[in-house]
């Protein structure tokens, strides 16, 4: 993979990413999904923010559960311009930038989701009144 080019961002990769996204059996829907469903509960009114958002499947499926706003913060521009798609006719918003770099503004979300991929390790947060982030669910 040619310099600082992010995994998404090859064609080669993009390809069999998304050849394998078609599959019925596909680990996002098979394993991402109920996880994300289960581990966020009701979604009506919620502000979310999802860091590593992919194509943005959950912010498409948190609309559809009732979410009052979706942000997708994407490193890959191949991965940011599918998520646009995906959020087509929505409010969801995506960005262009690391998660390693975002930083969260006051209030901005209720709910915090991130998959790390390389650990499938789904982690939740979610803050209270006081917007300090409490609750964690792994």
């Amino acid at each position: 993979m040619p310099g600082n080019q992010e995994f998404f961002d090859n064609p080669e990769v993009l390809a069999r990413y998304l050849a394998h996204r078609d599959r019925p059996d596909n680990p996002n829907d098979t394993l991402e999904r109920p996880i994300f469903l289960e581990l966020a509960g009701n979604l009506s009114n919620l502000d979310i923010v999802d860091l590593g958002c992919g194509n943005a499947d959950f912010g498409k499926e948190a609309f559809l559960q009732g979410a009052h706003s979706y942000t997708g913060i994407e490193v890959s521009r191949a991965m940011v311009n599918l998520a646009l798609e995906t959020l087509a006719n929505t409010s969801g918003k995506v960005h262009h930038q690391s998660i390693e770099t975002w930083t969260a503004q006051s209030e901005q979300a209720d709910l915090f989701w991130h998959v790390n991929i390389r650990q499938i390790n789904c982690t939740m947060k979610t803050r209270t009144l006081s917007n300090s982030m409490v609750e964690e669910k792994s």
